[in-house]
């Protein structure tokens, strides 16, 4: 998490720090704070799908809003 804050501090709208630690915090079972972050990136980037690439493989993580009109 340490890690998210750092690259959000270089740049508040940096769209993959602000989903991955929504990813993060949901993890956590922090729902509630992970929304915002990823409401945040979605808000920045509509076109974001949540994708990242490990390895030369795709992951694809489920992007869920407060309002569930968004989603893959």
């Amino acid at each position: 998490m340490e890690l998210f804050d750092k690259g959000l501090e270089l740049n508040s709208e940096h769209v993959e720090c602000l989903y991955n630690k929504g990813v993060s915090l949901e993890g956590l079972g922090r729902a509630s704070e992970a929304s915002e972050y990823k409401e945040r990136a979605i808000a920045i980037d509509p076109n974001f799908t949540g994708e990242f690439q490990i390895h030369s493989k795709w992951y694809k993580t489920s992007i869920i809003t407060s309002d569930h009109s968004k989603g893959l």
